[in-house]
Order: C-alpha cells, then structure tokens, then sequence
C-alpha cells in the first residue's frame, strides 16, 4: 500500500482492466462529496468488496471514450453520477451527466473537469484541490526523458489542438499528475509550471511525426501485476 498526502489514491492494477488505468480518489473524512472513480475497470466482485469498505462510489469520472469498460455496473452497484463530456457522450448513453463546452465544470467540491481534447474530441481532466491531476491519455510522465509528456501516435483527434490543451493545463497549480498509462508523478508546482509552459510550444514546433520518432511511450506497455488494489500516499 503506497498513500498521497491529504487525498489517498487507490490505483487497480489487473491483467483485465482495460487499456488505462483506473484511480479511486477516495473522499476526506468526514466525506465532503464522496468518493470519485476515474474511468471504470472491468468489474470485478473482490474489488467492488474493497470499495464497499472505502465507503462506495458516489461519481464515475470517464475522462474519454476509451476507458468506459465496466462503468454501468459500478454505477449501479452503488448509484453513482456518471460523468462524460458531449464530444464522446455516444461512448456512454448511460450517464448521468454530460459536460458540455470548453468551460470547466464542478464534478463536486474542490474538484473540476477541465475540457482538453486532443486524444479524442471529448477528453477531459480532473483537477482536485488544486494539486491533483487526472489526466487519461493526456499527459504522463515520461521517465526516460525525465519530463511530462504526451502520446503522439494516440492523439486520434488533433496534435494542434492538443497543443492547445497543454497550453491550458500549464495554467492549472499542479503538484501530482496521475495518468491512465505509466506511473503517478510528484512533479512539484515549479517543475509542473515550468515545463507544462513550454510543452505546447515545443509540440507545434516539432510536429507530431518528429515527437513520435524520439519520444518512448508507454501507452501501450503499462505493467500488469497481479490483481492489487493499492494505495499511494507521502
């Protein structure tokens, strides 16, 4: 079990999940808003008995189309909201609550999704308390450039307009950024800033063909121990 400071991060790791990686943030005690799903893994009943201890779901917050999997079971095990924005909303007619525009939206207290398509059309982060970023298949930190980075032969939609996103995420405070491939990162407000301000940049300078010949994603080489639920804190 591995915890972060002030807002624990449950993190499902299985060989039968589906290409992301889902996170549990768990609410504070005592619960301001509940505990938030970011995009559903394949329902497993070992797994839904752990997040019966934890207290349930109370939101499913699929970042984008790809990583719907199993979220109507979760959802009715628990009768949680489920969150999607309208550009990818036929992914999941079953939600609850559909995001609409380029304006962030309140999913519930201290916790924002931020519009940033790129990936897909209607990919979304979300932005908790000001220091947690749930970024998808956005952005990740890539280990051996020892730098944030992003997925350039998955950016189905359009490498400017992701650009254009980063440009956006580079304005959030930021501190750790947990993505649905390669592993959580404590970047820190300074290092986050300071490269999140030039990415965008550095992406429309170089193109999108260019940044896929030196860059080494893990899009598609996530690690798949054993089934574990684990939890990461400072």
């Amino acid at each position: 079990m591995h915890q972060v400071p002030s807002a624990p991060i449950l993190v499902w790791s299985s060989g039968h999940q589906p290409p992301g990686r889902p996170l549990l943030r768990r609410s504070p005690s005592p619960p301001a808003c509940g505990n938030i799903l970011v995009d559903a893994p394949v329902f497993h009943r070992s797994l839904a008995q752990h997040i019966d201890t934890l207290g349930g779901i109370s939101h499913i917050f699929l970042t984008h189309r790809d990583d719907v999997a199993d979220a109507t079971q979760w959802a009715d095990r628990y009768n949680a909201r489920v969150w999607i924005h309208e550009a990818d909303a036929d992914a999941a007619p079953f939600v609850t609550d559909i995001m609409t525009g380029t304006h962030p939206t309140e999913i519930a207290p201290s916790a924002l999704s931020i519009p940033v398509p790129g990936h897909t059309r209607g990919h979304t982060v979300l932005h908790i308390d000001n220091k947690w970023l749930f970024t998808g298949d956005t952005l990740y930190w890539n280990r051996r450039h020892d730098q944030l980075d992003v997925f350039p032969q998955q950016t189905w939609y359009s490498w400017e307009v992701l650009s254009e996103s980063m440009d956006r995420l580079a304005k959030l405070q930021v501190e750790w950024v947990f993505p649905g491939h390669g592993k959580w990162h404590h970047t820190g407000l300074h290092t986050y800033t300071r490269q999140m301000t030039r990415l965008g940049q550095s992406m429309r300078e170089t193109g999108q063909t260019r940044w896929s010949a030196h860059r080494s994603s893990v899009f598609n080489r996530d690690p798949s121990p054993e089934n574990t639920l684990s939890e990461h804190k400072q």
